[in-house]
């Protein structure tokens, strides 16, 4: 479980929660349903700094967008916390749909 304070389950909208447990599950090769449980019940999923980098592509292939974020842009926290990296990804997707709209 993640221990940084910007880690808030909440901040996260629906859109964003079910692209991330939609792409953790197919990396983990895992039912949707398990991921959500888990998230759920402990407010986060611990997540390797692999899975974290496939999940932004999936999450990306998902939304519709590219970009949203690189390799680098990923701090300890996001590559380990899928709720950090869950918020990260809710930021810079709501700062893409501003730009464009």
């Amino acid at each position: 479980m993640s221990a940084t304070p910007t880690a808030d389950h909440s901040l996260i909208g629906a859109e964003i929660t079910t692209a991330l447990v939609a792409a953790l599950a197919q990396v983990r090769a895992r039912p949707e349903a398990e991921i959500a449980v888990a998230w759920s019940k402990d407010r986060d999923v611990p997540i390797a700094s692999v899975e974290a980098e496939a999940v932004v592509i999936f999450v990306e292939d998902t939304l519709g967008v590219e970009d949203l974020c690189e390799v680098a842009d990923l701090g300890r926290a996001q590559r380990t916390s899928l709720v950090s990296l869950g918020t990260l990804l809710q930021h810079r997707h709501e700062a893409k749909a501003g730009v464009t709209q």
